[in-house]
């Protein structure tokens, strides 16, 4: 088990928190329904690590940094948005009534499990985009 794994949970509940809160905001204040909300606020998900140092919010509160395995150099953007598409995936799916639903799950209790599971905490986004989380 990784010994991150728990602060890279609570740092992925406190990103959730932020892509919530977006789409609360782009639903209420331009009316753009819930489907074109949802994904707007998934932009958020794609590009958090690749903005400020390869820390999002949650990463950034908790002194997490995703890094390349190679360089060891913080992410870019495009590595986040290879290593977070997983994460969005569901979203493409919410009109569909229960998949979406289902889909996310399914994905977010697998990428927990191989946090927690693998003996560097890499989940799938991990292993496709080449990266780790460390503390820093």
């Amino acid at each position: 088990m990784s010994s991150l794994a728990p602060k890279r949970i609570i740092a992925f509940l406190l990103d959730l928190l932020v892509y919530v809160l977006l789409w609360v905001f782009f639903y209420f204040n331009f009316h753009l329904g819930d489907y074109l909300s949802w994904l707007l606020a998934s932009s958020y998900l794609l590009i958090k690590d690749g903005m400020v140092h390869g820390q999002s919010l949650g990463k950034f509160m908790l002194k997490l940094r995703v890094v390349n395995r190679e360089d060891k150099q913080p992410v870019s953007m495009i590595s986040s948005l290879e290593r977070n598409a997983i994460l969005v995936l569901p979203n493409f799916f919410r009109f569909i009534p229960f998949l979406g639903t289902l889909m996310l799950i399914v994905i977010y209790v697998w990428e927990i499990y191989l946090i927690y599971s693998h003996t560097e905490g890499i989940r799938w986004g991990d292993q496709f985009a080449k990266t780790e989380v460390v503390q820093i």
